[in-house]
This record gives C-alpha cells, sequence and structure tokens, in this order.
C-alpha cells in the first residue's frame, strides 16, 4: 500500500494534475448544483467537479459515472467522456 502511495505523490510532484482549492465564494454555487440535480442526486464531489469545470472551461471528462451524462454545463453543454466507446 505504502508503494502506491508513493508512487501516487510523486505522481502529483510532476504536476501531472492540477488541485484547486473550493472557498467560501462556491459555496452557494455548490448548493444551486445541488439543488437543481437533486433528482439525480448529486453529490459534493460532482457539484465541485462541474463548478470547476464551467469556471476553467472544460467539458472533458474521464470517468464511469452514468450520471456525467446527465449534467449540463453553462452554455448546455454536457461533458465529453474521453473514456466513451472502451467500456
Amino acid at each position: 500500500m505504502w508503494k502506491s502511495n508513493l508512487l501516487f505523490f510523486n505522481w502529483l510532484n510532476l504536476h501531472a494534475i492540477t488541485i484547486y482549492d473550493l472557498n467560501t465564494n462556491h459555496i452557494q454555487k455548490i448548493l444551486n448544483l445541488m439543488n437543481r440535480y437533486s433528482n439525480v442526486p448529486m453529490d459534493l464531489a460532482d457539484a465541485s467537479i462541474l463548478l470547476l469545470a464551467e469556471e476553467k472551461e472544460i467539458n472533458d471528462i474521464i470517468t464511469f459515472d452514468s450520471d456525467y451524462y446527465i449534467y449540463k454545463l453553462r452554455k448546455g453543454e454536457t461533458f465529453n467522456n474521453l473514456l466513451n466507446g472502451y467500456y
């Protein structure tokens, strides 16, 4: 287990991904998203991803979660799942 943790943190250290902070300005936006998608339901992780995707204008995603086909980005677009067709 510790080797996988070490590999993961070495990967992070290579700037393979960017980690964004959520702040108090995001709380109302997250609540709005969770209310809008309450029938799915949307959890904090989903709301956070959708919020950051809208802020950073990103619509490409890699996921096995089918909920992401339901969520709409700011311009009415859906996420583009890069795994589509591979599973």
